[in-house]
């Protein structure tokens, strides 16, 4: 199986492929990770043995039920007969993961069976022995906490009891950690422990010959012992069920755009499409950023978010749009191409300059423009442009503007793929700002638009025969004859592309998809569905749509794209994202 990400923008949880949590950010997606290299083991005690979910003797599937973020997985252990079936979401209401656990007893015979959940913290990264973990006696549950960060796990089984062992312990340097109480089928009922902590709960549950029965699991989140508490104690009361049906009724809710747009798609891509969608909201703080990896790539984000402008989507690019007016430079109008979701500055490896200013991309910063120019063509009734005029079209189409080599005329990286999208956004604001009687901005942001149009005659070698990189790298890649295209460098029928593409066949591959640089013998889906959006642009829809189709082999059950050159089972958002857009192309084409 993938990995299963479940998110409602605050509280966001990742599910390794055996089943078990292993990533766990709140408040905000990517940062303060409170589960950093841990799993939260779930094992099944029966015939007097213990049977951890990590062991090979299970069998996974997993998959997304049509139409909302709720993950369903299925692990099968033949061995000891024995089925158990997860449906784990993170609530649209409430700061909690759920999960509803069915375990089928396969035997032509009675089971006695021991269920046991185990949580592992490192609260908010630390590791300097400083959380507690502390059982609830009331209403049974384990509360772990250190400052403005608690959570509490608690369940019941089908009867609505709760469970009916627990341990705390302690992990790290010589201790495994609680899990291990429970080889034995017996917990040993420790209430209290400060340091690294983890706990255990187990439920003993006897399941007639070929039955079934269930438990309720859950993990609440708050920034405060007490509300966590009294976010255990609500679902304790009004049980799982309610909030599942809640939770999947509020994401058909906001499914409803892609729901009406996957029906215009290919009915082999429906499906994909909307799991695709769902996997992109997935990665959506609440305030504002696009995050994957633990970041918000400014870039990243802007393709993230551009599909689901396409579809209608607006409180996403809204609150990115809000995200941005924080974080852009006060001074000089300009985005890095990194932060956390929290505003605060990502990991930047290169030198500063002589400014004391990190490396700077210009397209980090347009491709933000371009996207907010975007969202005023598609909104342009409601006039969100004015709004945006002062914080961010302004200053940052004048760092753009000011951004340029005096000797070439282009933007600082002399690169196709900037030049482009510096050129694209810089045309989109002068537009806006004519439109808003802001003459002396459009002049100028037009005049440099049209200056860089004309210095991109360089950006073509006329020996080899492409578009290069950079004036000072002429290697072929992708992302320049993509981006020239795109953003309206060249015009589509310019012999300068039709070149271009030419000498780029070399770089596709047996399997029909297409390496990214000349000098790469892998194949990358990103740039394989930037090839199929150029051959629908040139009507050559049936070669775009083998590329479609063998880029969508690569998307987990889970629904998002599969990363085909670092990891088979990381997600790739970018990739994600672009295989909506293309299929959103792929209804224009007809």
């Amino acid at each position: 199986m993938s990995r299963l990400v479940l998110s409602n923008g605050e509280l966001h949880v990742e599910l390794n492929q055996t089943a078990e949590l292993d990533s766990l950010y709140y408040p905000f997606i990517g940062h303060e990770q409170h589960a950093s290299g841990l799993k939260h083991k779930i094992g099944v005690w029966v015939d007097g043995d213990i049977h951890w979910l990590d062991n090979p003797s299970w069998q996974f599937k997993s998959r997304l039920p049509q139409g909302a973020l709720i993950g369903n997985t299925t692990a099968k252990n033949e061995d000891i007969g024995i089925l158990l079936e997860f449906d784990d979401f993170v609530s649209t209401d409430t700061m909690a993961f759920y999960r509803n656990i069915h375990i089928v007893n396969l035997r032509q015979e009675s089971r006695s069976i021991r269920l046991y959940l185990h949580q592992a913290f490192q609260i908010s990264g630390y590791t300097d022995n400083q959380d507690t973990a502390q059982y609830l006696a009331g209403v049974p549950g384990v509360l772990h906490y250190r400052g403005r960060r608690a959570f509490v796990a608690g369940g019941i089984d089908s009867m609505g009891v709760s469970f009916d062992q627990w341990t705390v312990g302690r992990f790290g340097g010589d201790l495994a950690g609680s899990w291990m109480d429970a080889e034995d089928g017996s917990l040993s009922s420790c209430s209290n422990e400060v340091g690294l902590t983890d706990s255990v709960i187990g439920f003993s549950l006897e399941i007639p010959v070929l039955a079934s029965t269930r438990v309720f699991y859950w993990l609440t989140a708050s920034k405060s012992p007490r509300n966590a508490i009294a976010t255990h104690e609500q679902i304790f009361a009004k049980g799982v069920y309610q909030n599942m049906e809640k939770t999947e009724n509020n994401w058909r809710k906001w499914l409803s755009p892609a729901f009406r747009i996957a029906n215009q798609v290919s009915s082999t891509h429906q499906k994909k499409f909307v799991d695709s969608v769902i996997a992109i909201k997935a990665h959506v703080d609440l305030r504002g950023s696009v995050v994957s990896d633990q970041f918000c790539q400014i870039q990243e984000a802007c393709y993230s978010l551009w599909p689901l402008i396409r579809l209608g989507y607006k409180d996403e690019a809204l609150n990115f749009f809000t995200f941005c007016k924080q974080i852009i430079d006060p001074k000089d109008g300009y985005l890095l191409s990194r932060y956390r979701a929290d505003g605060s500055w990502g990991v930047l490896p290169d030198k500063f300059d002589s400014q004391s200013r990190p490396r700077l991309l210009p397209e980090d910063t347009a491709l933000v423009l371009f996207i907010v120019t975007q969202f005023h063509a598609v909104n342009a009734k409601a006039n969100y442009a004015k709004e945006l005029y002062p914080s961010l079209i302004r200053p940052m189409s004048n760092f753009l503007a000011s951004y340029i080599d005096k000797e070439t005329k282009l933007p600082l990286t002399n690169s196709t793929y900037s030049s482009a999208v510096v050129y694209a956004s810089l045309l989109a604001s002068s537009e806006i700002a004519e439109q808003l009687g802001e003459q002396a901005d459009s002049v100028h942001w037009r005049s440099v638009a049209s200056d860089i149009l004309e210095a991109s005659a360089q950006l073509f070698d006329e020996r080899q025969g492409y578009f290069v990189k950079s004036l000072s790298d002429k290697s072929l890649e992708i992302d320049s004859f993509f981006a020239s295209f795109m953003f309206g460098l060249v015009e589509l029928d310019d012999d300068r592309l039709k070149r271009t593409f030419r000498a780029l066949k070399k770089m596709r591959l047996s399997s029909g998809l297409y390496c990214r640089h000349e000098l790469s013998s892998q194949s990358d889906l990103l740039a394989s569905l930037w090839v199929a959006q150029y051959l629908m642009e040139t009507d050559e829809s049936l070669e775009a749509d083998k590329i479609i189709q063998a880029v969508s082999n690569y998307i987990g059950p889970s629904g998002a794209m599969l990363n085909n050159k670092i990891d088979g089972s990381r997600f790739d958002l970018a990739t994600t994202s672009e295989y909506v857009s293309t299929l959103l192309d792929t209804i224009i084409a007809k």
